[in-house]
């Protein structure tokens, strides 16, 4: 199971006017930076989604973000 450290905020194409919390995989070989595109699981499907910036704390469990 991959290691995690990093929250990013990630606006998603929904109709909710809202960023969304996800974790960065510490294996990850690339820099998640402001406004790269990003694949995230939402619901039953994959968006892609533009980072907004990262972020220290959540306020949703760890457990339940991805």
């Amino acid at each position: 199971m991959p290691k995690h450290k990093t929250i990013v905020q990630v606006a998603v194409p929904a109709p909710l006017r809202k960023a969304f919390d996800y974790l960065v995989p510490e294996d990850g070989d690339v820099d998640i930076v402001p406004g790269a595109r990003v694949r995230v699981p939402f619901g039953r499907r994959e968006l892609i989604g533009v980072v907004l910036g990262q972020s220290g704390a959540s306020d949703i469990d760890h457990q339940r973000l991805k």
